[in-house]
C-alpha cells in the first residue's frame, strides 16, 4: 500500500510540474534556473525571447550579385556538408580546404579571396593569440554544434583514462623505441592538432618522452586514419563527431577503444581550454559494439570494466562561423535569417547525414540560443548583432538581466562555473 502511495505523489508531482511549466514557464518555483550575466552595463541577452515568435523571412534572398567563399573542412566532412546545405539558401561559393585552422590562415593571408570560415571556437582563440587577426579582423557570426574531445585507441588497449595510458607509457620507456606506442594527431593546419598538443602537455608528453613516439604531422584525416588502419599507430587525438565518415567507414570493420579527458585534473584543463563545454559522451554512438554493465553492485575497479564503459567524460568546443569585417552587413543579416527561419529543416539533415543504427547525432545541433552565444572577447559581426537584436535575443532593456530558463530548448552554459565565462555580449 505504501508503494503504491509512493507511486501516485511520483504522478501528480510530474503532473503539477507539468502545468506549471506550460502556463508559468518563467516564475513557478520548480523551475531549474541559471544565473546569466552580461558584459556590458546597457547591453544583455534576453534568454527568455523565443525566435519563433518573430517572422523570420525563410527566403530572404540578398539584394547584390556577390558569392562570398566559405571556408569549411574535408570533402565530406560533416562541416563540408553544412556549408552545402547553406549555400541552397543564399548565394555563396563553398570551398573544401585540409584544416579548418588554416581556414583562419587564409582569411588573413589571401587578401580578399575569401571572406567567411567555419573553425572551432578554440581554433580561434588560438588564431588571437598567435596574433593572425584582430578580434575586430574577423568577427563572430554564430555556432552551430560541439566537436568533442577524443582519444581513439586500438582495441588491444583496454584502458578508461589518461593515468592508465601513462602507466603503459611508462612501462615501455625502458624497452627499445620500436616498442613505444605511437600517438598520431593531424597537422598544424588543424584544430585537432593544437587540442591534441594542449592534452599532451597536460599529461606532461612531448617528442622526447620515452615510451611514446608523437607523429603529429598528418596532412589530411585519410592520412592519419589510414595510418591507424595499418597499425603504424596504437591511437590517434582527434577533436570530432561522430559524423566523421573516415571514422565511420573504420568502425565498420573494426573495433575501437575510446577515452574522453578522465585522468586528467579538470582545473589543469581549464588553464589550457579556457572556453570548452564538459559532456559526457555516449561512446555507443562511435563504436560498433560496446558493452554496457549495469550492475550497481560491480566492482567499478574491476579488471573485466576495461574499456568497456558506454559513457566517458570529456569536454567540447563549438564548431563557429567567422566572417571578416567588411563582409556586408546586410548578407550576414540575411543569411541569419535563412538560417533560422530554417531550423527544423537543416537539424534533419545534418543529423540524417551518414546517420547510422547507433543514432549518432551531434550535440547541441542548431541550439537557438547557444549558436546565438558570443563569449568574451569576440565581437557580433555588425549583420549579426543587427539580426540578435532583430529577433531579440540581444535587448537594451535593463529588465531582460534575468535568470535562465530550462523550458527554453537549450542548456546554454550548464556546465560552466567561472563567472568570467557567462558574460555574454561585446561591444563593437
Amino acid at each position: 500500500m505504501r508503494f503504491i502511495y509512493i507511486v501516485l505523489f511520483v504522478i501528480f508531482y510530474f503532473m503539477f510540474k507539468g502545468i506549471l511549466s506550460n502556463y508559468f514557464p518563467y516564475n513557478n518555483f520548480l523551475s531549474s534556473v541559471e544565473t546569466f550575466n552580461n558584459l556590458s552595463e546597457n547591453i544583455f541577452l534576453d534568454n527568455h525571447s523565443k525566435y519563433g515568435e518573430y517572422q523570420i523571412k525563410k527566403l530572404t534572398k540578398y539584394s547584390e550579385t556577390f558569392n562570398p567563399i566559405l571556408l569549411t573542412d574535408y570533402k565530406f566532412s560533416e562541416t563540408y556538408k553544412l556549408g552545402y546545405e547553406l549555400s541552397k539558401f543564399i548565394p555563396m561559393e563553398i570551398e573544401e580546404s585540409n584544416g579548418m585552422y588554416g581556414n583562419l590562415k587564409k582569411l588573413k593571408e589571401i587578401g580578399n579571396s575569401y571572406q567567411m570560415a567555419f573553425c572551432t571556437e578554440n581554433d580561434y582563440y588560438k588564431s588571437l593569440d598567435e596574433k593572425i587577426f584582430t578580434k575586430d579582423e574577423v568577427r563572430f557570426v554564430c555556432s552551430f554544434y560541439r566537436m568533442e574531445f577524443i582519444l581513439i585507441l586500438n582495441a588491444k588497449y583496454k584502458i578508461n583514462n589518461y593515468n592508465e595510458l601513462k602507466n603503459i607509457i611508462n612501462l615501455k620507456s625502458s624497452g627499445e623505441k620500436s616498442k613505444y606506442l605511437n600517438f598520431g594527431i593531424l597537422n598544424n593546419n588543424n584544430s585537432s592538432y593544437y587540442d591534441g598538443q594542449n592534452i599532451l602537455n597536460l599529461l606532461g608528453f612531448d617528442k622526447n618522452t620515452k615510451g611514446i613516439n608523437i607523429l603529429d604531422n598528418y596532412p589530411t584525416m585519410r592520412h592519419l586514419i589510414d595510418s591507424f588502419d595499418r597499425d603504424e599507430l596504437d591511437m590517434i587525438y582527434l577533436t570530432t563527431t561522430s559524423k566523421n565518415p573516415y571514422l565511420i567507414n573504420y568502425i565498420k570493420t573494426n573495433f575501437i577503444n575510446i577515452i574522453g579527458t578522465d585522468g586528467i585534473n579538470d582545473d589543469l584543463i581549464k588553464t589550457k581550454f579556457h572556453y570548452v563545454f564538459k559532456e559526457n559522451i555516449n561512446i555507443g554512438k562511435y563504436n560498433r559494439i560496446v558493452e554496457d554493465n549495469t550492475d550497481l553492485f560491480a566492482r567499478s575497479n574491476s579488471n573485466n570494466d576495461k574499456g568497456k564503459k558506454t559513457n566517458i567524460n570529456s569536454y567540447s568546443t563549438r564548431l563557429i562561423l567567422v566572417a571578416k569585417r567588411d563582409l556586408p552587413e546586410e548578407y550576414i543579416l540575411k543569411l541569419l535569417r535563412n538560417i533560422y527561419g530554417n531550423i527544423p529543416e537543416l537539424k534533419k539533415k545534418m543529423n540524417d547525414y551518414f546517420i547510422n543504427e547507433r543514432n549518432n547525432t551531434l550535440i547541441k545541433l542548431f541550439d537557438a540560443h547557444e549558436m546565438s552565444f558570443a563569449r568574451k572577447n569576440i565581437s557580433y559581426h555588425a549583420g549579426a548583432r543587427t539580426f540578435y537584436e532583430e529577433i531579440k535575443f540581444i535587448t537594451y532593456d535593463e529588465s531582460a538581466n534575468r535568470t535562465y530558463h530550462s523550458n527554453i530548448n537549450s542548456k546554454l552554459l550548464s556546465q560552466i562555473e567561472n563567472s568570467e565565462e557567462l558574460m555574454s555580449i561585446n561591444s563593437v
